[in-house]
Formats: C-alpha cells, sequence, structure tokens
C-alpha cells in the first residue's frame, strides 16, 4: 500500500511538469488511474480516465472500457 501511494504522489508530481507533453500526460493519466483503481479509489481514477478523453484520446488502450465500467460502478 505504502508503495502504491509513493506511486501516486509521483504520478501527480510528474503531471504538474509543465513542459510535458501531450502523450506522456496521456500515459501518466492511465497509470495514475491504474495506481488509484488499484488503491480502491475509483472515483479519482475515473476522473483521471475522463482527463484522457477530454485530452482528445479516447483511443487510448482500454480507457474506454474502464471509464464505462468505473462510471457503472459509481453510479
Amino acid at each position: 500500500q505504502g508503495h502504491m501511494a509513493n506511486a501516486i504522489e509521483r504520478f501527480d508530481q510528474a503531471l504538474r511538469t509543465p513542459e510535458i507533453t501531450r502523450d506522456a500526460r496521456v500515459g501518466l493519466y492511465y497509470d495514475l488511474a491504474t495506481a488509484l483503481e488499484a488503491q480502491g479509489n475509483a472515483e479519482r481514477a475515473q476522473a483521471q480516465l475522463q482527463a484522457i478523453v477530454d485530452e482528445g484520446q479516447p483511443d487510448f488502450l482500454d480507457t474506454q472500457e474502464r471509464l464505462q465500467r468505473l462510471s457503472a460502478a459509481n453510479g
């Protein structure tokens, strides 16, 4: 659990880097969503996946499927 919290913090830090590219940002959103979901934070994971869609990359890996599943679970 401690390793996951550390990973989440690092993903958050990386996302705040001003010069990050869109592709890197999308990858970080995805990885952050994965870590958050593994930690049981489905609502925040859903927000990260939605950010991928908002970046114009709705077909990135399984973003749509995960977003639909989390949306249904979160009501």
